[in-house]
């Protein structure tokens, strides 16, 4: 059996996959039951597998479609392994709900003043500039995202993608920025297509991975 599910607040999100074997009877089952111990064995080590190559799985289903990388969906997962008391195991992954958009730019050396949200007109004004370009998803190019440009803004000192957001500060005299997010990797964690997509690579891994296991501890025996 795999459930999926996440819950959401205002700042972070958790999602949530878990993983238990039906083991019914039958077949290879049956073998199981008459050594000791041995359908519980090969439970817990197909469970842990499952739930480790989970992790390639699910780095897999997202690089298909969006710009990250591999390494960065493995370590927003964490995995709660099974064992002979508990033949369940989890991948969690909790994070923000939105990352800085500044890191689907695909420019890691983006330098504060590489692009302005204005240019000078011939009439001596100010008109808006297409912006800054991201890459978000592999599928659909890169996006421009209008009146947006890079900049560090010195109360945090790190470089981001702002929007002007109008006036602030006493008598507004001060301009106000608004940084740019992007969605972020737990974001896409539970999103419905990936969940629909990783239920079945998940599902395959396991039934794999339990015909090996089971092999396995019956040779051992002496079995088969």
């Amino acid at each position: 059996m795999i459930l999926m599910g996440y819950k959401e607040s205002r700042s972070s999100l958790k999602g949530l996959f878990y993983v238990s074997y039906d083991m019914g009877r039958g077949g290879l089952m049956d073998f199981l039951r008459m050594v000791p111990g041995g359908l519980v064995t090969a439970s817990v080590r197909a469970l842990n597998k499952t739930i480790l190559g989970g992790k390639t799985d699910a780095a897999a289903i997202l690089r298909e479609k969006y710009n990250i990388r591999a390494g960065e969906v493995k370590e927003a997962l964490r995995a709660r392994k099974a064992h002979k008391g508990s033949l369940e195991a989890w991948l969690t992954a909790r994070g923000p709900a939105g990352v800085p958009i500044i890191r689907f730019s695909g420019l890691p050396k983006l330098k504060a003043g590489a692009g302005t949200s204005t240019y000078r007109t011939r009439g001596g004004g100010y008109g808006p500039k297409i912006g800054a370009s991201v890459l978000i998803r592999r599928d659909r190019g890169r996006a421009k995202i209008p009146g947006a440009f890079v900049a560090r803004m010195p109360q945090r000192g790190t470089v981001g993608i702002y929007m002007r957001s109008g006036k602030a500060g006493f008598g507004g005299r001060k301009e106000a920025f608004r940084q740019v997010y992007g969605p972020s990797i737990v974001k896409l964690l539970t999103s419905e297509q990936f969940e629909s997509d990783f239920r079945v690579l998940l599902h395959d891994r396991l039934d794999k991975n339990m015909q090996h296991e089971a092999d396995f501890v019956l040779k051992q025996m002496g079995v088969r």
